[in-house]
């Protein structure tokens, strides 16, 4: 039999709201209903479970979350200035060379511990492959080359390049 000596309204959370809570916020409803009686003793060592479940699923997404893109964008490099096609977070790409583009992030970055991942490709005839390299980075900007397999600079039609933060 389950006794509340407490009249304060805790409201029941999906688990998947939980993601969205701080773990004091979870580990705070915890304990109030601990404390107003609501819970069985089975029931206390079930909400223990579910917590230490939801720990380590915050732990797995922090750890993680270098996986998740955050920063994207898609220019057309024939073009001088390059043009933009889709972008997030990058807000401009200039072209410094041949095949040399800056592209400027807004917000910055932490820090210049990222990843710059870019693929293009060039529509004439004689240069069947291409590739993004890049060769500096800041909070604000990043630079990369695209060269064709010869590894000559060039300015491809489509270039795509994604950015992974840790």
């Amino acid at each position: 039999m389950k006794i509340c000596t407490d009249s304060k309204a805790i409201a029941t959370i999906d688990l998947d709201e939980c993601l969205g809570l701080s773990l004091a916020t979870i580990n705070t409803n915890f304990e109030l209903l601990k404390e107003a009686n609501c819970l069985t003793s089975e029931e206390i060592a079930e909400k223990q479970t579910e917590i230490n479940e939801l720990t380590t699923k915050v732990s797995s997404l922090s750890e993680n979350l270098y996986k998740i893109s955050q920063a994207n964008v898609s220019f057309n490099g024939a073009y001088d200035p390059a043009q933009l096609i889709t972008s997030s977070r990058v807000v401009k790409v200039d072209r410094l060379s041949t095949g040399v583009f800056e592209l400027s992030f807004v917000p910055a970055f932490s820090d210049t511990n990222y990843l710059v991942l870019g693929s293009c490709v060039e529509t004439s005839i004689s240069s069947k492959y291409v590739w993004v390299a890049p060769v500096s980075q800041t909070f604000s900007t990043t630079t990369i080359n695209t060269r064709n397999e010869n590894g000559d600079f060039v300015n491809p039609n489509y270039v795509n390049v994604t950015v992974f933060t840790k």
